[in-house]
């Protein structure tokens, strides 16, 4: 039996803080912080000038109000109020720069800026012409990549390059550095991953005060590596930053990231690098996925160097911020049941059962929940029996853990969503061979009263997300969990109330 019992805290920051919670399948705005001090802003074309973060007196105060606005919001499941107007949690984009709302979320795929006029941050939909991703029947299969030594050096100019004038098409075949092909059989896009771009001096001087200062750095060049991350990381959140930043430095951020030479807070740095440029961004875990395809076996390896060594450098705080980022990368990996193994497995429930952090546990639930996700191969709304069984010999477990977690107090919609529609998939597809208990039994029927009751107000605006998922669940109450005949009866005298409804209200 599987233990667990923990609240989850939920943290929305727009201020200078690192974000601990980070798979909710939104973007949260970036934080304010000074751009990188390589990055030449009077000579940036004016797209480029525009997403530089200001430092002046106008915008601080601006950015500043916001934040402290914050503190006052009332935050529901859909909308975000003040004193004086609401407005929706998850931010609306369109074709035209918007205003993003304190505390507002946001979709992948965004062009996001803070207009130096207003001190305020914007986001608007991606130019079509802007889009790196293509469908591989249009480009070369021929793809190859920079190649790497041990330090990560990488051959590539020094100089800024303008996005606007860096190529997008490949280059490779020209290129002077070594290279070598890249096992993929099936390359999905064409990427250059070797000419300069904005970003490329910052990520040099972190290669080069690695390959001069062995076998470890220096106090003072690991915090310069520090804040080159930190100035960086405002943009990797970033729809094209975020691309290029993964197809440019992933073997720099691998090698940073996967070195236990290096202090655990550098590491965790160049993890959560990866992690920003990953979230919400499909095209960039195609291309992790595609051209480096022993990335996720890796990252499992170095989750079970961090939970079964004793490593003396490294303190158990240290190792959950690691192990927090790593569970979060192959989050953001692993789309089904068919990316877990019998081992992958295994390393996951030694996670569970060894570490005692709940955010980590939280996040080990989201990754399991991934093998009980409807079929997208056959559109069927069950998963395979056959694909679980194969790979999860203790479902019953898990299924306990679910109902347990998803009843506490402090655990917000999303999970709830999440785990829920997990507890369903399995009980629908295993029947009674999976038992619920009554726990949860009585949680869920004091959710249906809930959920009900804000289905039949019509005071409130409509969540047509939030209206179907409270369908489901109370309808599942005795559907799925309970007794199928019970749910016909209940059918049954809903339809007789709404007829007796209609005739009052006629007479």
């Amino acid at each position: 039996m599987l233990i667990s019992s923990f609240p989850l805290p939920l943290l929305l920051v727009l201020s200078q803080v690192m974000a601990t919670h980070e798979d909710n399948q939104v973007v949260l705005a970036p934080k304010s912080t000074p751009p990188t001090a390589h990055m030449d802003k009077s000579n940036a074309p004016q797209e480029q000038r525009d997403i530089v973060l200001s430092t002046s007196a106008s915008t601080t105060s601006s950015v500043s109000s916001t934040t402290a606005s914050a503190s006052k919001l009332r935050i529901t499941d859909t909308l975000i109020c003040d004193d004086d107007k609401c407005y929706p949690r998850v931010f609306k984009p369109s074709k035209d720069w918007q205003i993003i709302l304190p505390e507002q979320q946001l979709p992948g795929g965004l062009d996001i800026r803070l207009n130096l006029e207003t001190g305020l941050k914007e986001a608007k939909l991606l130019d079509e012409n802007d889009k790196y991703y293509k469908p591989k029947s249009s480009l070369s299969s021929n793809i190859t990549s920079s190649s790497f030594n041990v330090s990560g050096t990488k051959s590539t100019a020094n100089e800024l390059v303008p996005r606007d004038n860096v190529e997008l098409t490949s280059t490779l075949a020209s290129s002077t550095s070594s290279s070598t092909p890249i096992p993929s059989p099936t390359p999905l896009v064409e990427i250059d991953t070797t000419s300069p771009y904005e970003f490329s001096s910052d990520f040099n001087e972190i290669r080069e005060l690695l390959s001069k200062e062995k076998p470890s750095l220096s106090s003072s060049s690991q915090d310069t590596i520090e804040t080159i991350f930190d100035n960086v990381m405002e943009f990797a959140h970033d729809y094209k930053h975020g691309f290029k930043i993964m197809t440019h430095e992933f073997d720099l951020l691998k090698n940073i990231t996967f070195n236990d030479r290096l202090s655990p807070n550098l590491r965790e740095l160049s993890a959560r690098m990866m992690t920003s440029c990953l979230r919400n961004n499909p095209p960039v875990s195609d291309f992790v996925v595609s051209y480096h395809p022993t990335f996720i076996d890796e990252t499992f390896t170095q989750i079970d160097k961090l939970i079964k060594e004793n490593n003396y450098k490294m303190d158990m705080k240290s190792k959950q911020f690691l192990l927090k980022r790593y569970i979060t990368i192959l989050d953001e990996l692993i789309e089904s049941v068919h990316s877990f193994t019998k081992e992958r497995m295994e390393t996951l429930q030694s996670i569970y059962l060894g570490i005692q952090d709940r955010q980590i546990k939280v996040k080990v639930l989201e990754l399991i929940s991934k093998c009980f996700m409807a079929s997208k191969k056959t559109n069927n709304s069950l998963f395979s029996r056959d694909d679980v069984d194969a790979k999860i010999p203790n479902v019953q477990d898990w299924v306990n853990e679910f109902a347990q977690v998803i009843q506490d107090k402090e655990i917000d919609e999303w999970h709830i969503r999440k785990f829920f529609d997990s507890l369903y998939n399995i009980k629908k597809s295993y029947k009674k061979e999976i038992k619920i208990d009554s726990d949860f039994l009585n949680w869920l029927a004091n959710q249906v009263e809930i959920r009900q009751k804000r289905l039949n107000n019509n005071l409130k605006p409509r969540d047509v997300d939030q209206d179907a998922f409270d369908e489901k669940l109370i309808e599942s109450r005795h559907l799925i969990f309970g007794n199928p005949l019970a749910h016909g009866i209940k059918s049954f005298q809903s339809e007789n109330e709404m007829e007796n409804d209609r005739i009052r209200d006629e007479l």
